[in-house]
């Protein structure tokens, strides 16, 4: 998702403009390249080659007429029991990819035990993530259009009782976030809608920060059904498993994710009067794209290992101290070198990493030197 592609020229009169970006004429400087390919399209959920990724490139935004839709495209809804009994098979192709990717992730010696086996998981993987963002599209314009078509949620609802444990445990999940995605969105439409989003936003912060990044990520995946999403967009997804992995959000990262899903409707009906990305925006995308969870992992590691250095510096620990701080400072190289080399991190790893964190920085806000050793020791037992 981080990958930069070259990509095309100016758009003619009949195409959306080649980026979300101001155009080079206008702006006076070289209009941003739209990164990375289009996402691969993904047969609809129903076809029995929804798991088959293509390996051709696509379309820039400038090549892609958007009032023009394949077959593909538009059909890649549920309308029938058959579809859902390939729904829930699609469901438990993912979940089997996503269970063996982590039973390597917890074994690191299979990994290095088979130097190809890493590559080949995470490209199932890739294919498992698109083919669930699908599903996800569905699930969402399931709930937005339940009034004008109540068969269809119905056969999402009652999606469950075919499943497997595995398969169920995944939809539970993606269900569960949709209920409380489309009640937020509900709540906060309208005259008193906007005073239900202030009360969030000052009693209930965090779910009120949460909800503006889930509503953007709503509005772009509902665009599945009738057609590729465009890279920024795709970037814009990508904090998602940001925020999952217990990263912020920035106010910048929030304002410009909703502009951008803002305009995910216009683009799918052709409209093109949306506002431009500026420069600054535009810097700002780019950067977002290269920060992707692992980048922040690592910044993360970077950053608490030169807290705990401080630390020891200041505290002037004997060498059994030493030892042991030393001991940490490794096992923090070892997690780069985890999310760099493995599958990622296990739960076991992120909570360490965030306790450390906490402990380092308590420590080094402690002005009592002679309590630092002991509390390094205290932190070391608890880990």
């Amino acid at each position: 998702m981080a990958e930069v592609s070259e990509s095309g020229t100016g758009a003619s009169s009949d195409h959306i403009p080649a980026s979300l970006s101001h155009d080079e004429y206008s702006s006076g400087v070289p209009s941003r390249m739209l990164w990375m390919k289009k996402r691969d399209q993904i047969a609809s959920p129903d076809n029995n080659n929804s798991l088959e990724l293509q390996g051709s490139p696509q379309p820039n935004l400038s090549d892609q007429n958007m009032s023009s839709k394949t077959d593909n495209q538009s059909d890649s809804t549920f309308v029938s029991d058959q579809s859902a009994e390939a729904q829930i098979r699609g469901l438990r192709r993912i979940a089997d990819v996503f269970h063996r990717v982590r039973l390597a992730r917890d074994n690191p010696e299979v990994l290095e035990a088979d130097p190809t086996l890493k590559s080949a998981l995470l490209k199932e993987k890739e294919v498992a993530d698109n083919s669930l963002e699908n599903i996800r599209a569905w699930l969402i314009n399931s709930f937005d259009q339940k009034d004008l078509n109540p068969a269809r949620f119905n056969l999402a609802r009652g999606l469950k009782n075919g499943m497997k444990r595995e398969e169920s445990a995944l939809w539970e999940n993606i269900w569960s976030e949709e209920v409380e995605d489309y009640r937020f969105k509900k709540r906060t439409q309208g005259f008193f809608g906007y005073f239900y989003s202030l009360w969030k936003f000052f009693f209930a912060q965090k779910t009120w920060e949460k909800q503006q990044l889930r509503q953007s990520l709503r509005k772009i995946l509902r665009q599945l059904p009738d057609r590729l999403l465009f890279d920024e967009e795709r970037v814009v997804l990508q904090l998602e498993k940001v925020q999952k992995a217990g990263f912020e959000i920035t106010w910048q990262e929030q304002r410009l994710a909703q502009k951008i899903s803002e305009m995910s409707q216009d683009l799918t009906d052709g409209i093109k009067d949306y506002v431009p990305l500026d420069i600054n925006e535009g810097s700002l995308l780019d950067t977002m794209s290269f920060r992707t969870v692992s980048v922040r992992r690592e910044e993360l590691i970077n950053r608490i290992k030169e807290q705990w250095q401080k630390v020891i510096e200041k505290a002037q620990t004997n060498r059994s101290n030493s030892e042991e701080q030393n001991f940490i400072l490794g096992e923090l190289k070892d997690l780069i070198k985890k999310e760099k080399e493995g599958l990622g991190w296990t739960e076991d790893d992120i909570l360490w990493a965030h306790s450390l964190e906490i402990k380092s920085k308590d420590l080094a806000k402690s002005k009592d030197l002679a309590k630092k050793s002991g509390r390094i020791q205290e932190c070391l037992v608890r880990l």
